[in-house]
């Protein structure tokens, strides 16, 4: 039989080493939310410039198509001559 004395002792150290990982646990898990936020911020600063660039494309795509309509005009106008 385990004596009370030693018992106690025992359940103190448990007790002891079970606080010690909770707080490790909580400041790691403090750390892992900060990285969280920043992971979070990122992203929408990611999205927003990936918006920027496809509106970009597409104004650019617009512009393509627009000179190639013109170019064909031009070609017209020059195959008229000959």
């Amino acid at each position: 039989m385990v004596e009370p004395k030693n018992f106690f002792s025992q359940l103190e150290a448990r007790l002891t080493q079970v606080i010690q990982v909770l707080n490790s646990l909580q400041t790691e898990n403090k750390k892992l939310m900060g990285k969280n936020e920043k992971l979070k911020k990122d992203l929408e600063e990611v999205t927003e410039k990936k918006y920027l660039k496809d509106q970009k494309i597409e104004q650019l795509k617009g512009d393509r198509l627009e000179v190639q309509a013109r170019v064909e005009k031009i070609m017209q106008k020059i195959t008229v001559l000959e």
